[in-house]
């Protein structure tokens, strides 16, 4: 078999677990959201927002035009999305599924975090998969606004500054 053959065909299970795998936990409370990581036993670890955005990106690209799931996934991101952050309620790194240890990054939001949510939603909107989800958009941007103080851009809003590590990436 050729390389080009074997990366395609590699591509196209890659696709099909994204699409139809345990990737997008499809019951439960956290259904529509994706998966952050699993455990040795395939236990789903987490799921979060920023990640729920690059799926999304994902999703609105070309290469999946002929997919019947890209809709249905993004629909299910989309309410996973507004059931979790449309109250305006934080967007934590990480929502654990199980038990995991104390991590500070859970108790602090990351505008980056935010931005790929946003844009994983637009894209996802732009590339007709999703309404425009006017009133979640309206929501997270607004979240977004409390990173821009004085002239610049936080990486990172906490309600307690001095517990944040000088590196944490």
């Amino acid at each position: 078999m050729s390389a080009r053959k074997a990366s395609s065909q590699a591509a196209a299970r890659l696709r099909t677990w994204l699409l139809r795998g345990p990737v997008q936990l499809a019951q439960g409370e956290h259904a529509g959201g994706i998966v952050g990581s699993f455990a040795s036993d395939g236990t789903p670890a987490y799921v979060y927002g920023e990640i729920t955005g690059y799926y999304l990106h994902w999703l609105a690209g070309s290469h999946l035009r002929d997919d019947p799931r890209r809709a249905a996934n993004a629909r299910a991101a989309l309410v996973w999305c507004e059931r979790h952050y449309g109250a305006g309620n934080p967007v934590p790194t990480r929502i654990a599924l199980t038990p995991m240890p104390h991590d500070w990054r859970n108790e602090t939001e990351f505008c980056f975090d935010l931005a790929m949510l946003v844009g994983g939603l637009s894209a996802a909107a732009r590339a007709g998969l999703i309404e425009p989800p006017r009133g979640l958009l309206d929501t997270l941007l607004h979240r977004l606004l409390a990173f821009a103080t004085e002239g610049r851009l936080l990486p990172v809003a906490s309600g307690s500054a001095a517990g944040l590590p000088d590196r944490w990436s």
